[in-house]
């Protein structure tokens, strides 16, 4: 293990060198953005229903 984890610590500073000259930061940046905004929104969508489902009045399935 002593070997492999320098052989691995530069593969992944390297790797994430090379794929920033390939790639715009900026973009990147905006589409995790916006990923993110969507995982989050559906998220509460399901924590909204979750709890609208509680609710024995309601009566939703």
């Amino acid at each position: 293990m002593d070997k492999i984890t320098p052989f691995m610590d530069m593969i992944f500073t390297n790797g994430v060198k090379l794929i920033w000259l390939v790639l715009d930061l900026e973009y990147v940046r905006t589409l995790l953005l916006i990923i993110i905004g969507i995982q989050a929104a559906m998220f509460g969508y399901k924590v909204v229903m979750w709890v609208i489902k509680k609710i024995p009045i309601i009566n939703i399935k």
